[in-house]
């Protein structure tokens, strides 16, 4: 993940998600998957990465999709997490996860320069929907689609995609989202939250002790 892509949404929605008001922080890209897939046949790609967020913790999934390769290809994933915040600020249910499957053009600076499938014969075609997996192990379906790369600025207007600015807009990468994921089972508390909230529970028993 790279600070200097969430920082300033973080900053700019944060301003604004005071008590009482409401906001929403898209956090992203960070590296789902990176690598070559030189399968000829089917295959079942596990991805995944850690999201920090600035104010409270880690989120932490895991996904799955089934692909169908006809060649070796660098693929790379950015993913994203939109989410809802209110008040001080905290999480609304649920978070919605994005992943958009793309060509890595320089696999030696991973991330750094993407572009699509050829749009009538795909180096890469999706065999399932994503599976978003939560820390529990569920598994939450997502619908995945083939768009043009010259139409993700107008479908994810809040998304930095700054490294499909040198790609082929017409060329088709695969949006796979959103998932939606409860926070409960996708968000690692910080240290200090869960020192706070084990403080909170030392406070109840003794209280309780004392009645």
């Amino acid at each position: 993940m790279c600070i200097r892509f969430i920082v300033p949404a973080v900053a700019m929605t944060l301003v604004v998600a005071l008590p009482g008001t409401a906001g929403v922080v898209t956090l992203g890209p960070f590296p789902d998957f990176a690598g070559w897939v030189n399968q000829t046949s089917s295959i079942t790609l596990d991805t995944g990465g850690i999201v920090h967020i600035p104010w409270d913790g880690d989120i932490a999934i895991r996904d799955q999709i089934t692909v169908r390769v006809t060649r070796p290809v660098p693929v790379y994933v950015p993913s994203y997490v939109r989410i809802k915040i209110f008040g001080d600020p905290q999480i609304e249910d649920p978070l919605s996860f994005f992943d958009i499957y793309a060509q890595d053009l320089d696999p030696g600076n991973p991330g750094t320069l993407l572009t699509g499938f050829n749009p009538t014969n795909p180096e890469l075609i999706p065999l399932s929907s994503e599976r978003f997996i939560g820390l529990s192990g569920t598994e939450y379906p997502a619908p995945v689609q083939a768009v043009y790369v010259g139409d993700l600025p107008s479908l994810l207007p809040d998304f930095n995609l700054s490294a499909f600015a040198g790609g082929n807009p017409s060329s088709i990468v695969y949006l796979a989202g959103p998932g939606l994921v409860p926070a409960a089972d996708a968000v690692v508390p910080e240290p200090a939250t869960l020192s706070l909230l084990a403080l909170g529970g030392l406070g109840a028993l003794l209280r309780r002790r004392r009645r």
